[in-house]
């Protein structure tokens, strides 16, 4: 079983193609590649967890994530532009094998400390006080743990580093894995595994066993906090197994600033990715809520100082200036969601009619993508 296997000298994405194509347009930037026989090379075995969800499902994710958002921005589907949208198996290895950490601790103990004392009002009255406050007693401990694990690391090196932690916990709950065939490619870009599964604990898997390994220490650290947390890991029977999992990819580019997204090829639930913000409706937001923290500050200031000349102030600032700081804390909170609600609206009814074919479906832009 033979496959082209190239890197685009346009871009650098991978490049994957089966039988006797002469030609391959790269999926990441369209630049077509002549191939040569000599380019053909043997597909590595592996596993493979292979896509459950169409073209069209991942498209519509695209979609409803551009309307969603508090702060995403009303013209997202006009002037936003896609210029990359791939399914791709991208590269993982299993790391799995036995730990056995040992550690040492602090361990915190919370409990309430009541101090007396004696305060004067305006008129010299002596009243006596009582201050509660948490008190946490640490202790030095040690332990170990041990446990058989299994942490995902992605060997991508074309994948968005936003991206990376997200793609590794799908990953890790994908199951059903498959022998690789050619069968599982087809249309889909293959990439390659950017290091070999003996490098693989030097190029980031030793720092997710480790954590995994401070993770499960932690978990047997008695009390109420920890902190000094040090670990000594020694692990056995490490195993590093090559996998391709299926994604849907996509960059799409705002205001001259690119965005990552990505679906879960498994599971159409499993999406992730960044928007834009609209930062005039942040600011507007912020700026509602400014007259309720005013209005706090005020308050607590009047009954700070009326309780050192005298009670009456601060019965005064309870009496006014609790009530108008509550008003003005809910008319905020209400107006601010107004806001949002307002912007959610005007994105879903798009959304709405691009789903009934009213506008263009996901093209080279989200011109109503």
């Amino acid at each position: 079983m033979k496959l082209i296997k190239l890197a685009c000298p346009s871009c650098g994405a991978p490049l994957n193609v089966s039988g006797a194509a002469t030609v391959l347009q790269c999926p990441f930037c369209d630049m077509r590649t002549v191939l040569s026989a000599s380019a053909s090379v043997t597909l590595s075995p592996g596993l493979v967890a292979p896509f459950r969800v169409s073209r069209e499902q991942f498209e519509l994710a695209l979609l409803e994530f551009l309307a969603d958002g508090d702060l995403t921005p009303d013209d997202i589907f006009d002037r936003a532009l896609v210029t990359e949208r791939v399914g791709v198996f991208l590269p993982f290895y299993e790391l799995k094998g036995e730990l056995r950490a040992t550690f040492t601790a602090s361990a915190g103990y919370e409990r309430e400390e009541k101090t007396h004392y004696v305060e004067r009002d305006g008129s010299g009255r002596e009243k006596r006080r009582t201050r509660s406050e948490t008190v946490v007693d640490w202790r030095p401990m040690s332990g170990e743990a041990s446990e058989v694990y299994s942490v995902w690391l992605c060997a991508s090196q074309s994948l968005a580093d936003t991206l990376r932690d997200w793609s590794q916990e799908q990953a890790a709950r994908c199951g059903d894995l498959q022998e690789l065939t050619e069968e599982h490619i087809g249309s889909y870009v293959l990439e390659d595994h950017a290091f070999s599964d003996a490098e693989a604990l030097d190029m980031g898997g030793r720092e997710l066993v480790l954590e995994r390994a401070r993770r499960a220490c932690k978990d047997r650290v008695p009390g109420d906090r920890v902190k000094d947390l040090r670990v000594d890991l020694t692990t056995r029977d490490e195993e590093q197994v090559a996998v391709h999992h299926a994604f849907w990819l996509a960059t799409f580019v705002y205001a001259g600033r690119s965005f990552a997204f990505g679906v879960n090829g498994r599971d159409a639930g499993g999406v992730e990715g960044e928007r834009p913000v609209d930062t005039e409706r942040e600011q507007r937001i912020q700026e509602l809520g400014r007259p309720f923290k005013i209005a706090a500050g005020i308050s607590l200031a009047v009954f700070v100082l009326g309780w050192c000349f005298g009670g009456v102030p601060s019965a005064a600032a309870v009496l006014i200036g609790l009530p108008l700081t509550l008003w003005l804390g809910w008319r905020g909170k209400q107006a601010q969601a107004e806001l949002v609600a307002a912007s959610r609206a005007r994105r879903s009814e798009v959304l709405e009619r691009i789903k009934r074919g009213q506008t263009a479906s996901p093209g080279d832009d989200i011109d109503g993508a």
